[in-house]
């Protein structure tokens, strides 16, 4: 566990098994969407953590997963949430972003856990999707300027898009800093499996960058 946990946020998407046709995924992405902006609107004193139970089998989980591994180990302080802002699609539409996520999620973990100490930080922490320079300094300015030591802090790089990821675990290849991935149980095909179990990898890059001629090769 650690005192410091590092989030990036995705867009709000549900998990759906097997191979659901574009109906299906598109019934039950309104569904979530809905259900998360009704949470969203309600006052946090009227939640309970059932509330909540339609998110779970979202790309949200992940993220709620990793919060209460840290809090279970009775270490967590401070979460950190990292997402994306809303942008003009080349249609010249705008494409929704994640930071109306983050005080969901605020909200989910609360309502599971009254009278919770954490400190929840998100509000100037939102990045372009494909801006992957952004993210990398947000993170790296966590580390660097946040009351606790680098080694009590660990990025999760499990949500966010691809590029946020990799923005994220360039922050982390400093000697000192961790990061972190939720992996599921998973089918034979690779599929996640219902009801499996979500875990932390640690991620530790530092003993393999500090080999001998390691900045040779």
């Amino acid at each position: 566990g650690r005192a410091g946990l590092i989030l990036l946020i995705s867009p709000l998407n549900p998990l759906l098994l097997g191979t659901p046709t574009q109906e299906e995924v598109r019934r039950r992405r309104v569904e979530v969407r809905e259900t998360a902006r009704r949470l969203r609107d309600t006052d946090e004193i009227q939640l309970k953590g059932n509330d909540f139970l339609p998110l779970l089998n979202t790309n949200l989980e992940p993220a709620l997963r990793a919060l209460e591994f840290h809090y279970q180990a009775r270490t967590l302080r401070d979460c950190w949430m990292i997402s994306t802002c809303d942008v003009q699609g080349p249609d010249g539409e705008v494409v929704k972003g994640s930071a109306w996520i983050c005080p969901l999620l605020q909200k989910w973990f609360r309502a599971l856990h009254p009278g919770t100490t954490i400190e929840f930080y998100y509000e100037g922490y939102e990045v372009a999707p494909r801006a992957y320079g952004q993210i990398w300094r947000k993170v790296d300015s966590i580390f660097r300027i946040s009351h606790l030591r680098p080694s009590q802090i660990i990025c999760d790089i499990t949500g966010g898009t691809k590029l946020m990821s990799i923005g994220a675990a360039l922050a982390c290849i400093a000697d000192g800093r961790n990061m972190q991935y939720m992996a599921s149980d998973r089918d034979w095909r690779g599929e996640p499996i219902e009801r499996g179990t979500l875990v932390p990898v640690l991620v530790d890059v530092t003993p393999y960058l500090s080999l001998p001629g390691a900045d040779e090769s």
